[in-house]
Protein backbone atom coordinates (compact mmCIF):
# COMPACT_ATOMS: atom_id res chain seq x y z
CA UNK A 1 0.00 0.00 0.00
CA UNK A 2 3.02 2.39 0.98
CA UNK A 3 3.76 4.90 3.51
CA UNK A 4 0.93 7.00 2.74
CA UNK A 5 -1.78 4.68 2.75
CA UNK A 6 -0.90 2.72 5.98
CA UNK A 7 -0.03 5.79 8.16
CA UNK A 8 -3.76 7.50 7.19
CA UNK A 9 -5.41 4.85 9.49
CA UNK A 10 -2.93 5.32 12.25
CA UNK A 11 -3.43 9.05 12.19
CA UNK A 12 -7.22 8.63 12.34
CA UNK A 13 -7.09 6.16 14.93
CA UNK A 14 -6.59 8.66 18.08
CA UNK A 15 -9.16 10.91 16.80
CA UNK A 16 -11.80 7.75 16.70
CA UNK A 17 -10.88 7.01 20.28
CA UNK A 18 -11.38 10.82 21.30
CA UNK A 19 -14.67 11.28 19.24
CA UNK A 20 -15.56 7.77 21.33
CA UNK A 21 -14.97 9.06 25.02
CA UNK A 22 -16.54 12.26 24.10
CA UNK A 23 -19.90 11.12 22.98
CA UNK A 24 -20.08 8.11 25.37
CA UNK A 25 -18.95 10.25 27.99
CA UNK A 26 -16.20 7.91 29.57
CA UNK A 27 -12.82 8.67 30.84
CA UNK A 28 -9.59 7.43 29.79
CA UNK A 29 -8.88 4.05 31.52
CA UNK A 30 -5.11 2.63 31.64
CA UNK A 31 -6.87 -0.40 32.47
CA UNK A 32 -8.21 -1.08 28.93
CA UNK A 33 -4.38 -0.66 27.64
CA UNK A 34 -2.87 -3.15 29.99
CA UNK A 35 -5.46 -6.04 29.26
CA UNK A 36 -4.98 -5.40 25.70
CA UNK A 37 -1.02 -5.51 26.11
CA UNK A 38 -1.78 -8.82 27.96
CA UNK A 39 -3.62 -10.27 25.27
CA UNK A 40 -1.36 -9.42 22.90
CA UNK A 41 1.49 -11.23 24.81
CA UNK A 42 -0.49 -14.25 25.59
CA UNK A 43 -1.61 -14.55 21.68
CA UNK A 44 2.66 -14.03 20.85
CA UNK A 45 3.46 -17.23 23.25
CA UNK A 46 0.75 -19.11 21.79
CA UNK A 47 2.20 -18.36 17.96
CA UNK A 48 5.94 -19.25 19.23
CA UNK A 49 4.48 -22.80 21.04
CA UNK A 50 2.65 -23.37 17.34
CA UNK A 51 5.88 -22.52 15.42
CA UNK A 52 8.01 -24.50 17.92
CA UNK A 53 5.83 -27.63 17.37
CA UNK A 54 5.94 -27.35 13.90
CA UNK A 55 9.33 -27.80 13.86
CA UNK A 56 9.62 -30.72 15.92
CA UNK A 57 11.18 -28.62 19.22
CA UNK A 58 10.06 -29.70 22.09
CA UNK A 59 8.56 -26.92 24.59
CA UNK A 60 8.82 -27.25 28.46
CA UNK A 61 7.34 -25.03 31.12
CA UNK A 62 10.14 -24.04 33.42
CA UNK A 63 9.25 -22.79 36.93
CA UNK A 64 11.50 -20.26 38.17
CA UNK A 65 12.01 -20.21 41.53
CA UNK A 66 13.80 -17.17 43.87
Amino acid sequence: MGTPKSMTPAAHKPGRIVYHMVTNKTESDASVFQDQERKTQNRKRLKLFAQARELGFPLVHVEVVS
